[in-house]
């Protein structure tokens, strides 16, 4: 993290002789200098995929704020996500990605999901039951919203955390985030869509 973007390697053309410059990168999820690039990747992962959606659906799944975040929490947040898929509700859902979240914004840790999914219905109603049982009661708000045109794409490829909001955490609040998401599976596809996945590689 530290020597990221300290020196770069410069390519010419042999034809034209135009220069371009490639710095080094970390691509470590909490270097502030990288997650434009890394959102840039995620995006290309599932662009491909989202041409091919009739039914596109932004979905944003909350837990309760919690005062500390731990490796636990977000173990947590992923087997509530995988039980609230195998729940009746969900079977509308063909496929999809999502995206993990965090915020903090002095009123404690506020960890969430964007998903973005095909299905042609989804009931917020019904949803928000299914996910308060899948947390065992922690689920807090769900919103389903269509999603047409490009920029529901940019919404949910996002960075995990903001850099300029990371910028103004405490070093103890820093530390704890990245303890908690080091390793961590941030980001992820299911259904119709993992199963496209060696599509998309070739």
């Amino acid at each position: 993290l530290e020597n990221c973007h300290t020196y770069y390697t410069v390519a010419r053309c042999n034809d034209c002789g135009s220069v371009a410059k490639f710095p080094n990168r970390c691509d470590l999820f909490c270097c502030p200098e990288c997650q434009n690039h890394l959102q840039k990747d995620r995006v290309s992962q599932v662009q491909w995929w989202t041409h091919t959606i009739r039914q596109p659906k932004h979905v944003v799944l909350t837990v309760r704020n919690t005062t500390l975040i731990t490796k636990g929490d977000i173990h947590e947040m992923q087997k509530s996500f995988a039980r609230l898929r195998r729940l009746k509700v969900w079977k509308t859902v063909s496929g999809g990605f999502f995206r993990m979240e965090i915020t903090n914004e002095g009123r404690g840790w506020h960890l969430h999901l964007h998903c973005l999914v095909d299905c042609l219905y989804l009931d917020k109603f019904s949803l928000s039951i299914a996910w308060d049982k899948a947390t065992r009661g922690h689920g807090c708000i769900v919103k389903v919203k269509n999603s047409r045109g490009t920029e529901y794409l940019r919404e949910v490829t996002k960075y995990l955390a903001k850099p300029q909001q990371v910028a103004q955490w405490s070093a103890q609040d820093v530390a704890a985030y990245v303890s908690a998401f080091s390793k961590a599976r941030t980001f992820g596809v299911f259904g119709s869509l993992y199963g496209q996945r060696t599509e998309f590689a070739e």
